[in-house]
């Protein structure tokens, strides 16, 4: 059998549909002659790859993304992007009380929840562990203090992301969406 010299820089392709896009197509100039579509080829640099369907065409004939299609996904990476910041900094939300630091995530809340019940039952006090690893007894009102210390902590931080999804929504352009971050104080 002869043997085929790779020809570089060219597709080969089964068929050209009428809307200018390649159907089957390889680069292997043998594979090519195994088909019989050595008479069927166009340059590489003469295609481009549709961003609406992925399909490979013929330059100037791929079809584009709207404006809208384009600004609308850049719109959902973006809101993507602000909650995932939004629940990692939720995960590792603190508080300052009583002269320390203190857990205010969800696990904490939880537990909050449970000791303030514990006083309904009748117990004078409460023991908490701090973020630094201190141990603290407090009572009932010193209890609800903290719980409420986390409460507006936690609210601080979703006010903010509703903010930033409230200004999302309102974009017109890419520039906008691009322009909103989380505050760097937020953290």
């Amino acid at each position: 059998m002869e043997e085929i010299e790779q020809v570089p820089n060219t597709y080969y392709y089964d068929k050209l549909y009428d809307d200018k896009h390649l159907g089957l197509f390889t680069e292997n100039t043998a594979v090519a002659h195994q088909l019989g579509w050595q008479d069927n080829t166009v340059a590489i640099t003469d295609t481009e790859v549709s961003e609406v369907n992925g399909w490979t065409y013929l330059k100037g004939y791929a079809p584009k993304k709207s404006k809208e299609a384009i600004l609308q996904e850049l719109k959902e990476e973006k809101h993507a992007e602000l909650k995932s910041i939004m629940q990692t900094r939720r995960n590792a939300i603190r508080v300052e009380f009583a002269g320390d630091t203190f857990d205010a995530n969800e696990s904490a809340q939880e537990n909050m929840i449970v000791l303030l019940k514990a006083f309904d039952l009748g117990a004078p006090a409460v023991q908490i562990r701090s973020a630094t690893e201190v141990t603290h007894s407090f009572d009932k009102d010193t209890c609800q203090q903290l719980s409420l210390v986390m409460l507006q902590a936690v609210q601080a931080l979703y006010a903010e992301y509703w903010k930033l999804k409230n200004q999302l929504a309102t974009c017109e352009t890419i520039a906008e969406v691009e322009a909103i971050t989380w505050p760097e104080a937020s953290k």
